[in-house]
């Protein structure tokens, strides 16, 4: 009789241990399917690439794109995508983007293989990089476009606000107009190496005084440099912010809204509340980088904004000033800002998602493991005491 339960006691337990192993990877899988990820869809690893800019169409699970949030706090399973050419480091970045298909602009890219380095990104431009992949291609133009020839420039670069004027009210959709001296913007050359008198900009929406100058402060943390791995096994090299003693991989830059190469700048605001906020426009170099000795515009505005009251002061929506913006810097692909994609303008993308998995059959079988554990163990303790 013994016997026979033992051999009862044995079945129930390896049940329950076989049960709990399927509730373990039953998890994993669901933790897998809820976790934010980016699809490549084309180009394909291996591609040729013929065209002289590279076309570009990605798939986003779990997360949502949006264009309109681009700068604000960050909320989480929101955000954007950032693209990177042979580095996984912001010196190279393209662009930031916010709709499943868009354009990596050729120029400058010298013909040959080439690692495409995808990631997803926070509204403050943090990268996720457990989400980043990449594509390797072989650059083949037809008609390739080298680099610009470096510009004779008489001093150092400046921009000038032109509109809107200081202190007028705007709505939510606006248009910055800049003069720029001994500066050529240029949205192509983003992410290639510099070229004396181009680069682009670097646009600021701050909701408090933000000075120009002053040393890179991230987040009022400490600033540090590491490696991580990416998903693909690709070390990624970046700034670390420690703040509070947490640890967050890459540079926070709330305020930033984009990173245009043109003098007329579309801005959309429609996600931003009412209220006092300075514009800032920094000229930097191509690999995101401030100019030494350039001299950004600023202009303070009052948004006027129907569908967003305006908060209280410290809404906490303060953005770094120019200096501080330094490497890693976003922008949509057509150089407007925060309410427009690189493809599209005025709206809010939302990307092509996957509905979440349903966590309900892991945790019953794990409920069905430990009855089966705490059934078996108490037949453990009957045959025990049945022996004494």
């Amino acid at each position: 009789m013994q016997i026979k339960r033992y051999r009862q006691f044995k079945i129930v337990l390896s049940l329950a241990v076989l049960a709990l192993l399927l509730g373990m990877t039953g998890f994993s899988h669901t933790l897998a399917q809820t976790r934010p990820n980016i699809k490549v869809i084309s180009p394909s690893d291996g591609a040729t690439i013929t065209s002289t800019d590279i076309p570009v169409t990605v798939q986003v699970s779990n997360f949502t794109i949006s264009a309109q949030d681009v700068g604000l706090p960050d909320k989480a399973g929101e955000g954007h995508i950032h693209v990177m050419l042979d580095n996984a480091s912001m010196g190279v970045l393209f662009n930031f983007y916010t709709s499943a298909s868009f354009t990596l602009p050729g120029e400058g890219v010298k013909p040959g293989p080439h690692t495409l380095i995808f990631d997803l990104a926070s509204n403050t431009h943090v990268d996720m990089m457990d989400t980043a992949v990449q594509v390797r291609i072989d650059y083949q133009p037809t008609n390739p476009k080298p680099a610009l020839s470096p510009a004779s420039v008489a001093g150092k670069p400046e921009v000038a606000i032109n509109s809107p004027a200081k202190e007028a009210t705007v709505g939510p959709k606006f248009t910055i107009e800049v003069q720029p001296t001994n500066f050529t913007p240029s949205l192509d050359l983003e992410g290639k190496p510099n070229i004396t008198g181009y680069g682009h900009y670097h646009v600021i929406v701050s909701s408090k005084g933000a000075s120009m100058g002053g040393s890179m402060n991230m987040g009022g943390g400490m600033a540090m440099t590491a490696t991580e791995t990416m998903s693909s096994g690709m070390a990624m090299t970046t700034t670390e912010t420690m703040a509070g003693g947490n640890m967050s991989g890459g540079m926070s830059m709330g305020g930033m809204i984009g990173m245009p190469g043109s003098n007329t700048i579309p801005v959309d605001l429609s996600a931003w509340p009412s209220g006092k906020y300075n514009l800032i426009v920094e000229p930097v170099s191509n690999d995101h980088t401030p100019i030494d000795g350039s001299k950004p515009g600023q202009v303070s505005i009052m948004l006027n904004n129907p569908a967003m009251p305006a908060m209280a002061n410290d809404s906490g929506m303060t953005a770094p000033t120019p200096s501080e913006v330094m490497s890693g810097s976003s922008t949509s692909g057509s150089g407007s800002m925060a309410g427009s994609s690189a493809s599209s303008s005025g709206t809010s993308n939302t990307m092509p998602t996957t509905g979440n998995a349903d966590s309900s059959l892991p945790l019953s079988i794990a409920i069905i493991a430990i009855v089966l554990l705490v059934g078996g163990f108490m037949l453990q303790g009957r045959l025990v005491n049945r022996r004494r």
